[in-house]
């Protein structure tokens, strides 16, 4: 089931405050009790619509009108003084579907009402494009993602000297998944990625692959194929195909070639990525008894074919492009 966003109409530091006071609630809160927390500073519908970008941004989670603070999040939360929220905030708005795109477009030169008009249409937004771009800008400003420059914005990795030592790895770990995201954007384009943002597949996986591949190959390979299994699944649902009956990722690429959606080429190429899951995540192998050893550089072909493989079947199934 494909999600929407709301992009709500709040300040970026209501968002950050009303994140921290839920990590620090024992347990769950009404709306009413998150208001009652900024009587006399915020009218509630401010609160209200704070809480809506906790839950979008995935700071905070819903349960039954009942919103408490994401495990995710709570530590870097509950430690975070209030100068340091900003950061704790940088790190869910870079996860952020619709700003990750908007970041891309910036970073491409664009416009900040071009790359908020773009995201808008992909991500089906109703919200004005104007208020797109307001609210994602002031958004990367607070987070110190983005910055003023003449006639537009443009991406910063710049950070403020901070105090404790977590803080500055965060800024460290934040920085390398921002870039990795923004090359795995590039690898995948726009329209794919807001694709999968959608169906909330997640690039995470595949940033944390990327970095870690020499450290952690087989883990690394791992999970960037989890993200191609994921894909495939939703890719064979959209096309027709009765993904409950077939017994998994094979049956579910030789389905969307059944619909005529693969050429035979791609095909192989398809079944060659399910090759490659099955030795990453098979310990021993279910033929030989004996576990793979996966090298660093057969990690970090993998997760690159990942995107590459999600682009070119997505094309062709969808667009009819032949293109790898």
């Amino acid at each position: 089931m494909t999600k929407g966003y709301q992009i709500p109409d709040v300040s970026a530091a209501l968002i950050a405050d009303l994140a921290k006071t839920l990590a620090n609630s024992a347990s769950s809160m009404t709306l009413s009790e998150l208001a009652d927390c900024y009587v006399g500073q915020f009218k509630s519908d401010s609160v209200r619509r704070a809480t809506i970008a906790n839950v979008q941004l995935g700071f905070a989670e819903a349960n039954q009108a009942v919103y408490s603070c994401s495990e995710t999040h709570r530590d870097v939360l509950k430690k975070a003084d209030k100068s340091e929220l900003r950061i704790a905030f940088r790190g869910g708005l870079q996860n952020y579907g619709p700003f990750l795109l908007f970041a891309d477009y910036l970073s491409k030169g664009f416009s900040p009402i071009d790359a908020a008009t773009r995201t808008r249409g992909l991500f089906k937004i109703e919200l004005a494009p104007e208020k797109v771009e307001r609210i994602l800008r002031g958004w990367g400003k607070y987070a110190q993602l983005v910055e003023e420059i003449p006639g537009g914005l443009r991406l910063t990795v710049e950070t403020e000297h901070l105090l404790f030592d977590y803080v500055k790895r965060l800024i460290e770990v934040l920085e390398a998944e921002l870039q990795t995201k923004l090359l795995t954007i590039e690898m995948l384009g726009p329209e794919i990625f807001a694709y999968l943002d959608n169906n909330d597949i997640k690039l995470d996986d595949l940033a944390k692959a990327l970095r870690n591949y020499e450290a952690d190959p087989k883990p690394s390979a791992s999970r960037s194929l989890d993200i191609f299994e994921i894909f495939v699944h939703t890719l064979a649902k959209d096309r027709g195909v009765n993904v409950d009956r077939p017994k998994g990722l094979m049956d579910w690429v030789d389905g969307i070639r059944a619909k005529k959606d693969l050429p035979s080429n791609l095909l192989h190429v398809l079944h060659g990525m399910v090759g490659l899951r099955n030795i990453t995540h098979h310990n021993p192998d279910s033929e030989t008894g004996k576990p793979w050893n996966i090298t660093p550089q057969a990690a970090l072909t993998s997760t690159l074919l990942v995107p590459i493989t999600i682009r070119s079947a997505y094309l062709y199934a969808v667009q009819r492009k032949q293109e790898l």
